[in-house]
């Protein structure tokens, strides 16, 4: 039963690698156990919104408190998915909002 948790703790640490601290495009942080990005076919890469928020933060500079993400979130500005009261940002939607943080053209 050790070795079970203790491969499930190794798992669990892939998954939480900081999506944010990469340079260039976002990409998604959950791992399988060989450490290859974890991919469903015909499913979009997507990120938790704490990450999409602090992958923001991380590539822009900007000043977004997670608050005014999360209520983005809600009043569908940002394109996110919810899951059993998860919210998932597509990678896809938080580089196109990096682009258009810089397009100086506002959110």
């Amino acid at each position: 039963m050790t070795d079970t948790s203790e491969r499930e703790r190794e798992s669990l640490g892939k998954m939480r690698e900081p999506s944010f601290a990469v340079p260039g495009e976002a990409k998604s942080f959950a791992r399988d156990a060989r450490g290859q990005p974890l991919r469903f076919p015909g499913t979009p890469p997507v990120l938790m919104a704490i990450e999409a928020w602090r992958s923001l933060c991380a590539r822009t500079g900007c000043g977004v408190t997670m608050d005014n993400f999360y209520s983005w979130i809600r009043a569908g500005k940002i394109d996110a998915i919810r899951v059993r009261g998860n919210y998932f940002v597509r990678v896809r939607t938080l580089n196109e909002l990096v682009k258009k943080a810089f397009s100086g053209k506002g959110w």
